[in-house]
Formats: C-alpha cells, sequence, structure tokens
C-alpha cells in the first residue's frame, strides 16, 4: 500500500513539478531563466505597465465572460429540451453533443476561420466569443443534462397542481434545482475559455488577442519572467475555479470564495491598468512579440490621444494566413521581406502616402528601394536582424563556419532554430547552395545534410536558445542577432558569429493594409517609429538593429560600435536576404516536415 501511494505522490509530482517551477521563476530578479535571483514581485509590478498584456487579459474576462453566459443559456435549454424527447431523439442529440468534445482543435479552428471568411465576418472579439461558444457548449450540456436527469419530477408536478404557470415552475422549482449543476457548467466553461489557445488562435482579429495568445506568442521571442508572473496569475486563476467546481455540492460557502478568489486574481490587475488608459481613436497594431516597446506605445498614445490595441502572431505564415483567409481589420501589419510579395499579389495591402512619411528619409539607403519592395510602395523598413551563430567561447573558440554545427565533437550541445526557411538556409550555405533555392535537387541535398545533423542536435527551438546558450545546456546555437546581443552583455563569453560562408539577413517592415479601418493614425504610427529618436529607443529596447540612419546615429557608442546589432561593411556583403519563394514554399514546408518527423 505505502509504495502505491509513493507511486502517487511522484506521479503528481511529475505532472506538477513543471508548472511549480514556472511559477517559482516568476518571482526571479533575473530576466533570465538561466539562473534565479530572487525573490522579487518586480515582474509582477512590471505587468500592470504592459497595456498590450493587460489588454488581452481583458480580452480573456470578457470573452469568457460572455462566453459562459451564452453557453448556460444554450446549454440549459438543450439539456431540459432533452428531457423531453424520445429515448431515440435523446440518444441521437446526445450523440451530436459528442462530435465537438473528439474533433481536434486544429481542426475546429481552421473550419471556424474558412466559415467567417466566406461569411465575410469580421475577425475580432466577436468571432473569439463565437468560438468558445461552440467548442465550450458540449461540456457544459453534458453537466447540466446530468443535473436535468436527476431532478425529482414529482416537485415540478407538486408546483404545477398548485397552480403555478410553466414560468413560474421554472423559475421557482426547476432553476433552483438546477443551480449547483449550472455553477460547475459555469466554471469549467470559464475555464475552458480563459485556457484556450489553438481555436483562438485561427479566430482572433483586430483587438481579439486573449492571455493564452499572447503568452504564447511571447515564447517564441523569449521566456521572460513576465510571461511567467502572466502564466502563474492564469494558473493560479484556473486552478482555483476549478477547485470551486469541486466543492460546489460538498462545501457551496468555500465553492464561493474560491471562485471569487480565482476570479479577482484577473481582475484585479486589468481594473487596475484600465484605470490608466485613455484614448477616444484607435489603432490596431499586428506585430512579432516583443517588437515594440509599452513605453514606446504609451508616447505614441500621449502624442495622439490614440488606444493602441497590439496584438501578436508567432510566425510569418499565422500572419500570411490571416491576411489572406478574412478581414481580420488591422491597420498596421509586420510583414518580412518574403511575405510582403505574397500579400502584394493578393492585393490585400494598400500604397503608402510618402508625403506623410517625411521620417522616411532618415532610414539607411541599405534599406530603401530594395527588391522585395524596390520604390517601397507598400512598406518601410522597421528592424532588421542577422541569422548566425551564438557559441561559448570558453568551449568552443574561433567559431567562423557552419560546418562547426556539423561536428560530431559537440552531439547534443548543439541547437537549431525551429524554423523551415532558417534550416533550409543553413543547409544551403553549407552546400554553397542558394537558400532561397527552389531546385528539386539542391533541395535534395539540403535534406541530406539536416537529415544526417539530426542526430547531433540536441533540440529545435526559436524561444529559447538564448537560454540554453547562457545556462551551458548547448555550446553553439543558430540564432537570431538580437537575442543574443541581449545575453552578452550578462555573458561576456558568448559569441554571435557570421559564418565565412555568409548568413542570412531578415527585414521587417511595416505596411498597411488595404482594409485597414484606420489609415491616416497608421501613417501616423509608421512615420513616428521612423523618428530617430523613437527608432533608437526601438533598437535598445527590443535588441534587433534599427534601418534608421537617424536612430543609429542617436544610440549609444557602444551600440553603434556592436558588430552583432551593427556588422562590418564587408560582414554585410556577405549576407543574403530571404526572397518569396512563390509556388516553391511547398517544397521547404515538406522538406522541413520530413526532417522532424525522422523521415530518410
Amino acid at each position: 500500500m505505502k509504495r502505491l501511494q509513493g507511486l502517487l505522490v511522484g506521479t503528481l509530482l511529475f505532472l506538477h513539478l513543471p508548472v511549480l517551477a514556472l511559477a517559482v521563476f516568476s518571482f526571479s530578479r533575473s530576466r533570465l531563466s538561466a539562473s534565479f535571483d530572487g525573490p522579487s514581485l518586480v515582474w509582477y509590478l512590471k505587468l500592470l505597465n504592459n497595456g498590450p498584456l493587460m489588454r488581452a487579459m481583458e480580452n480573456s474576462l470578457i470573452v469568457g465572460s460572455l462566453a459562459t453566459f451564452i453557453v448556460l443559456v444554450l446549454a440549459t435549454a438543450a439539456a431540459l429540451g432533452s428531457r423531453a424527447g424520445s429515448a431515440r431523439v435523446r440518444a441521437r442529440s446526445e450523440s451530436l453533443f459528442l462530435l465537438p468534445l473528439v474533433t481536434p482543435e486544429i481542426v475546429f479552428g481552421a473550419s471556424l476561420l474558412a466559415f467567417f471568411s466566406r461569411l465575410l465576418i469580421p475577425l475580432g472579439l466577436g468571432t473569439v466569443i463565437a468560438a468558445h461558444v461552440i467548442f465550450s457548449l458540449s461540456f457544459a450540456f453534458f453537466v447540466i443534462r446530468a443535473r436535468v436527469h436527476a431532478l425529482p419530477a414529482d416537485v415540478e408536478e407538486a408546483a404545477r397542481d398548485l397552480g403555478a404557470s410553466p414560468g413560474q415552475v421554472f423559475l421557482r422549482v426547476t432553476l433552483p434545482l438546477l443551480a449547483p449543476g449550472l455553477v460547475a457548467a459555469g466554471l469549467l466553461t470559464f475555464s475552458l475559455s480563459i485556457d484556450d489557445y489553438v481555436v483562438t488562435s485561427f479566430v482572433s482579429g483586430a483587438g481579439g488577442t486573449t492571455l493564452p495568445v499572447y503568452i504564447y506568442s511571447l515564447l517564441k521571442s523569449s521566456l521572460s519572467p513576465e510571461i511567467a508572473a502572466a502564466s502563474t496569475l492564469l494558473l493560479a486563476a484556473t486552478t482555483l475555479l476549478l477547485l470551486a467546481t469541486a466543492l460546489i455540492e460538498s462545501r457551496p460557502r468555500a465553492s464561493f470564495l474560491a471562485m471569487a478568489a480565482g476570479l479577482s486574481i484577473l481582475a484585479t490587475p486589468v481594473v487596475l491598468a484600465r484605470s490608466q488608459a485613455s484614448g477616444t481613436r484607435e489603432l490596431n497594431l499586428y506585430l512579432w512579440s516583443n517588437y515594440i516597446a509599452p513605453e514606446t506605445i504609451r508616447k505614441f498614445e500621449e502624442r495622439t490621444g490614440a488606444k493602441v490595441n497590439l496584438d501578436v502572431y508567432d510566425s510569418a505564415e499565422a500572419l500570411l494566413s490571416k491576411m489572406l483567409a478574412g478581414n481580420p481589420g488591422y491597420d498596421v501589419i509586420c510583414p518580412p521581406t518574403y511575405v510582403l510579395a505574397p500579400l502584394m499579389r493578393a492585393g490585400v495591402l494598400s500604397e503608402l502616402d510618402h508625403d506623410r512619411l517625411p521620417h522616411l528619409g532618415g532610414t539607411s539607403p541599405d534599406f530603401v528601394g530594395q527588391d522585395w519592395d524596390p520604390p517601397n510602395r507598400f512598406s518601410i523598413p522597421y528592424l532588421w536582424g542577422v541569422t548566425g551563430i551564438a557559441s561559448d567561447s570558453r568551449l568552443a573558440p574561433g567559431v567562423d563556419s557552419w560546418n562547426a554545427l556539423l561536428d560530431p565533437r559537440w552531439k547534443g550541445r548543439i541547437l537549431m532554430l525551429d524554423d523551415a526557411r532558417e534550416a533550409i538556409a543553413f543547409g544551403a550555405l553549407v552546400l554553397g547552395l542558394d537558400p532561397n533555392t527552389s531546385d528539386r535537387d539542391a533541395l535534395a541535398r539540403i535534406r541530406k545534410v539536416l537529415i544526417d545533423q539530426k542526430p547531433l542536435v540536441r533540440a529545435y527551438d526559436s524561444a529559447s536558445f538564448d537560454d540554453a546558450v547562457l545556462s551551458g545546456e548547448v555550446v553553439l546555437a543558430q540564432s537570431w542577432s538580437g537575442q543574443i546581443a541581449k545575453i552578452m552583455k550578462e555573458a561576456p563569453w558568448v559569441r554571435f558569429t557570421i559564418p565565412n560562408e555568409g548568413a542570412m539577413l531578415f527585414v521587417d517592415n511595416l505596411a498597411i493594409p488595404e482594409s485597414a479601418p484606420h489609415k491616416d493614425l497608421a501613417h501616423e504610427f509608421l512615420d513616428f517609429v521612423m523618428e530617430g529618436k523613437i527608432a533608437a529607443e526601438i533598437c535598445l529596447t527590443t535588441g534587433y538593429s534599427t534601418p534608421s540612419a537617424a536612430g543609429r546615429a542617436l544610440l549609444p557608442r557602444q551600440v553603434q560600435d556592436n558588430r552583432v546589432l551593427f556588422p562590418s561593411e564587408a560582414e554585410m556583403k556577405q549576407l543574403r536576404p530571404f526572397e518569396d519563394l512563390g509556388g516553391a514554399a511547398a517544397l521547404h514546408d515538406r522538406l522541413w516536415t520530413e526532417v522532424k518527423s525522422g523521415r530518410d
């Protein structure tokens, strides 16, 4: 018996230790998870000043509350209707309610996106609420149905015999008897809604980013204590709500207290942050995560009197699919160079009015009039960086070639980015091929390089490669320059190298969709971020390089001379931009899927 109890305890520890580790990390003074310098509440306090994150939490509360109310109304009606039907009707209806429970969420999300797009319904908070109602309705139905079928029919009959109308019977007899089931179903629905990422990521549009979507997108750039703090709050709230569900019948008072505490954990920071918000006009941004500081957004809001709604995405493919599939309602988006071409071909970008962009003249000539948009007709450059090799110089000094990532000495201590374009570019550079190739024979050779390298790779990870290098978990990592530049401040032994074979240059641009509802304000924002002072601030806060010559001139001298952020003229000549692949994009995606799935 003791051995079985030990197994139970061990299983529970295995289940909850990762979550507890995340909660502990949220109290660390250090920004990086490689070290714990705590304890501190600094990251919880920073949440209040992170406007986009607070708005995401507010959206989660709005969606969860409205979806729960609608679900309870529909599920109660359906449960009562199932009691009135025949056995055959009940069996068939219940089997239909079971179907959403076994449908994969990704299928649910894709089908809803196609449905809303076909009906020309703009994506936003409304579509998120509708989606949450649809996927959580079945859960609530079965909880309430169980309570409905346990109701004593003689009590309702007695009420009718005493002259009560059907409405009075429902309000004074049926509803009070259903109350425990309704509360349990409501708490379950709210918990499902507040935690959902997959379906929400498909159907969210301007102003519709919820907390899980925001947190997940941040993980693509780094695992900061702010993410851990927000995740800990979300975890604490949902745990208390589920506890309230479990106690609803046995200890109703304790259940109410747990429910109030869970809702307060989410609502209190939102109320505090809301008290600081202002603005009558609205601007809807759709950027990579961590690509603009809350302070920069606040300065734009103060200058224009506008309110900025920041939504974030975790991949260029997500941006492309969202823009091509529907009308998400964004005013400014941030496509990489290779995504501009398909967006321009699809006619979803608006031509820029250069007369409203006087600060465009302060941009470095290296980033204007380029092949991806020669006259800058549809876009302006925003930030740029390089994909190179981060290394622990104490163990691997003198790294100067991509072949270092094929060295068997570092088996299990090599990290690669989880990105198809970056992986194929690595293989192409090793072989001296074009990283933007669409030639099938060249791709077959690249595939062999990646397959042969796979046993040496510890992980494919685009989120925490900086932490992995800093902690010593890996010695070599294919890395993006901006995040390595940040950790080099704390770890001078980390090196970032542009290999002899060359490296990839990525440029992220700002563009205004044709469907943007606030094009005038969007032009104001584009010009704002090109101002020298603001461009320098964005560079310092994101860690990525600014294309603004005026902004670079205002940076501290040690930043201007940092060759991770601003490579030498000779190194710049070695860089190759990502290009639009057209139909060959499917070949790259298939190759990467085969490599990761281990197919030979």
